[in-house]
């Protein structure tokens, strides 16, 4: 776990800073394939995997998506990452993006949902 602010000088490296987020447990820089609200096509965004959400965040925005409105994600070969999910309660969304190892991510992304799973189950 870590802090949310980049230790890299670079514009498009820093956060934007939300006092409501404060820990994630894993961070992946990627590239978006297509403009979605104020990001751009071909920005460098970061994926923060919380705890209970994945959120989208640049320079520019925070976009946090809670893992249940995720509808699935997929892996297109190595370097290309898919998310889609539930936008303005009734819209699907569907991003793509470029990543080091999309592999790596929906793995990760795997063990958050299904631990979530199990601890609502024992609710």
């Amino acid at each position: 776990m870590g802090g949310c602010l980049s230790n890299k000088k670079d514009e498009h490296d820093r956060l934007v800073m939300n006092n409501n987020m404060n820990k994630y447990l894993f961070k992946y820089s990627v590239i978006i394939t297509k403009s979605f609200l104020k990001f751009e096509k071909n920005d460098r965004i970061n994926i923060l995997l919380c705890e209970n959400d994945l959120i989208l965040q640049n320079n520019k925005m925070t976009y946090p998506i809670i893992y249940n409105n995720i509808i699935g994600w997929s892996n297109y070969g190595y370097y290309y990452w898919n998310l889609s999910f539930m936008y303005n309660g009734s819209k699907k969304q569907y991003l793509l993006f470029g990543v080091p190892d999309s592999k790596n991510i929906s793995e990760k992304l795997l063990q958050i949902t299904k631990k979530i799973k199990l601890d609502y189950k024992d609710l």
